[in-house]
């Protein structure tokens, strides 16, 4: 064989020599062990998800009905296990090892930034320890006021479409969870809702759509590739108003921050502590990480301030005016359940249709609760994320290794008929004292779990509490869609309704011990 067929043959064999390495790996058979499909060679599944961009839940709602809710399958070099099995999220949710994003995530951090959803292990940790005071029940209950205002807001601009007629509430929906977000965690009052600045929602709903289509293909988790395409273009783009008004606050914060800092007096200093004793006042997100900088100026950088602030107000806008959205479809076309939840508002309020709901007044909306927990099981707001595996992890019946990526299909461990019957039903009675005695708990995560689970929950039922106790009030909510049309969905990041999140509102008669009061 002359030395130049050598040279052209000596790639393919070193080539086959590094594959068949790899097929003998511990890495390839404990994921060989785990059941399904495997594929072409070298791109496993990538064909088949690429063509189900479109339709990923029923490609997935397929793979659990042929494999059970343990699958496996390969995108390139990369093995992606799906679990959904709550006693194996048990054991993953909790590890240290499996706190960390894969490489998917790179597209998110391009746009969202290096922060609280995108960071390693060591790094999230940072962030979510700075992040927690801003998060806790005390200082949750001092946003109250706010939630009620922009409440009021929300009833107010809404009464121009309670006529009956039908309209898509989720972009409103969004200005509103926007406007609330931004006063309570950045104490900015954007009055974006009332201003009805639908363009911020429609460049975000762009920029969502098109951050789905680089996760699901493997050469846009490069960077370096990805920031040169004209779809990163367009996703800035479509985040830009967002990242410039953050960008404008912190600049507006830290000036004022400076301000203080030259003419402080020693007793103000030294009341400018990372964790608020009860007796100050508590402080949204960005005051406090701010005051925490002033003691500590290597705390983070000004780039990781920005960064975790375009998370909080993303993280808190997108996903609770998906479950407010879809919470409306459902009593419209569930009246008894809108009536049972009527008639604990009366016992709250009773006969004052206008008074401001406390945070004991939220705790006592216990049916409210069910059905906010019913909605979130059929139609979690983030259908799946994925864990990146550091090192080897045993489950109840397999073996993940170490750099395998873990897929968590929410949308799918909420619809496991063992722990859910008939679990495409809607019946917020699942969630009653009784019938959640023995549920295994994570069946139900929609926050998910463990230790690296939603900071927000909290945040995300109070708000939720406090705006449909003030729309039900107010509005009857009248069926406008099916539940059929409600269960196309579509995975984009968050859940999107394909048809649509249209709803029909009319003026409520509040009706007490046989009085009528005009809402």
């Amino acid at each position: 064989m002359s030395p130049l067929a050598l040279l052209c043959l000596a790639p393919l064999l070193v080539f086959v020599v590094l594959f068949v390495r790899f097929r003998c790996s511990r890495y390839h058979r404990l994921i060989s062990e785990i059941p399904g499909p495997r594929g072409l060679p070298l791109i496993g599944q990538l064909l088949t998800v690429m063509a189900s961009t479109d339709r990923l839940m029923d490609f997935l709602k397929e793979l659990c009905q042929v494999y059970g809710f343990t699958g496996a399958g390969w995108i390139g070099p990369y093995a992606f296990v799906c679990l959904g099995e709550p006693g194996d999220l048990e054991i993953l949710l909790n590890k240290n090892e499996c706190l960390s994003k894969p490489v998917t995530y790179k597209p998110l951090e391009l746009c969202f930034g290096y922060s609280a959803i995108t960071a390693c292990r060591a790094d999230w940790k940072r962030y979510r320890k700075l992040m927690h005071p801003s998060f806790s029940t005390q200082t949750l209950e001092t946003f109250v006021p706010a939630f009620n205002k922009k409440g009021e807001t929300l009833s107010r601009v809404l009464e121009k479409r309670a006529g009956g007629e039908e309209f898509d509430v989720l972009t409103t929906m969004m200005l509103c969870t926007l406007d609330i977000v931004t006063e309570t965690s950045l104490g900015a009052d954007m009055d974006l809702l009332e201003q009805n600045k639908v363009e911020l929602a429609d460049s975000f709903d762009v920029a969502r759509e098109l951050l789905y289509f680089t996760v699901l293909r493997p050469w846009y988790w490069i960077p370096a590739f990805s920031k040169r395409t004209s779809t990163y273009k367009k996703m800035a783009s479509g985040l830009k108003a967002l990242w410039d008004f953050t960008d404008d606050v912190i600049v507006r914060k830290l000036s004022l921050s400076e301000e203080a800092d030259a003419g402080v007096r020693e007793d103000e200093a030294r009341d400018l502590e990372c964790e608020p004793s009860p007796r100050k006042k508590r402080m949204g997100f960005i005051d406090h990480v701010i005051s925490c900088m002033r003691q500590q100026s290597d705390l983070l950088t000004r780039t990781e301030l920005k960064d975790n602030t375009f998370t909080v107000i993303i993280g808190g806008m997108d996903t609770s005016s998906i479950a407010m959205s879809a919470l409306l479809m459902l009593l419209g076309l569930h009246r008894d359940v809108q009536e049972k939840i009527v008639d604990e508002l009366r016992d709250v309020f009773d006969d004052d249709v206008r008074r401001e709901a406390t945070a004991d007044d939220l705790g006592r909306m216990a049916y409210l609760e069910q059905v906010i927990n019913e909605t979130l099981r059929l139609y979690p707001p983030l259908p799946a994320v994925m864990r990146e595996v550091e090192d080897e992890v045993k489950l109840t019946k397999y073996t993940l290794p170490k750099g395998c990526v873990v897929v968590i299909p929410m949308y799918l461990v909420h619809r496991n008929p063992e722990y859910f019957p008939d679990p495409d039903r809607f019946d917020p009675d699942r969630f009653n004292v009784e019938n959640s005695a023995n549920r295994h708990p994570y069946s139900f995560i929609p926050f998910l779990s463990g230790k690296r689970m939603c900071i927000g929950k909290k945040y995300a039922y109070m708000q939720m509490k406090t705006l449909l106790s003030t729309l039900l009030r107010k509005y009857e909510v009248l069926p406008s869609c099916t539940r059929e049309e409600m269960e196309r969905v579509q995975f984009k990041l968050t859940l999107n309704f394909i048809n649509g999140c249209k709803v029909k509102l009319t003026p409520r008669i509040w009706e007490r011990n046989n009085s009528n009061n005009a809402a």
